[in-house]
């Protein structure tokens, strides 16, 4: 069986509908997981220069030190966070 293709997202679609939510108040944590080229990096970016224009506190943070080079403010979980390998169980 053949997977039938998808569109891949356009990110100029997904930042008006988060920022919305944030500036709504509706929502306060965020979790963004995609398949490998579908611009989350970008979307992030984007997303981060929109909200931090108004009062809006935010903090992108990234897994793997890989990752968080491509961010806005190069930031890994663990370093912002403060975690350790004792705060998993």
């Amino acid at each position: 069986m053949v997977a039938k293709a998808q569109p891949r997202p356009n990110v100029n679609q997904w930042v008006p509908n988060w920022v919305e939510k944030i500036e709504s108040g509706e929502g306060d944590l965020f979790f963004l997981a995609a398949p490998g080229g579908a611009e989350k990096t970008s979307f992030l970016n984007i997303l981060l220069a929109k909200i931090l224009r108004g009062k809006v506190f935010a903090i992108a943070v990234a897994f793997s030190g890989t990752a968080a080079t491509l961010l806005d403010g190069r930031r890994t979980a663990h370093s912002v966070f403060k975690l350790t390998t004792e705060s998993c169980p």
